[in-house]
């Protein structure tokens, strides 16, 4: 077992920290990336309330507590939240067993 803070990242989860790390261009404003997810939004014809630079970091968190529900404390704690906030943003979820499995590649190997 892995103690707290250490990680062994998914497969897809390099992929994507290598991309990060070797991005070509300038990563978007925050103004610019407001614009770009509500240009998505719309193209994928969902709403864009509440869509914004910090949803990223919220959706795979929330993806997280709901792939491995016995650690929410230590993914609240490796987000710097209270009990109390992670209660809040936890409590709501809605995702059913096929969210998790297209979950799978991306928060596998967190814990």
């Amino acid at each position: 077992m892995k103690r707290l803070g250490e990680t062994c990242i998914s497969a897809a989860g390099k992929e994507v920290m290598y991309a990060f790390a070797n991005v070509k261009r300038p990563l978007p404003g925050y103004t610019s990336w407001i614009e770009d997810l509500e240009r998505w939004a719309e193209i994928a014809d969902i709403s864009n309330v509440d869509l914004g630079p910090k949803t990223t970091r919220k959706t795979y968190e929330s993806w997280l507590v709901a792939y491995f529900p016995n650690w929410t404390l230590q993914i609240a704690m490796s987000q710097g939240h209270t009990t109390d906030t992670a209660l809040r943003h936890y409590l709501n979820l809605g995702f059913v067993e096929n969210d998790k499995v297209e979950m799978k590649d991306f928060v596998e190997g967190w814990k």
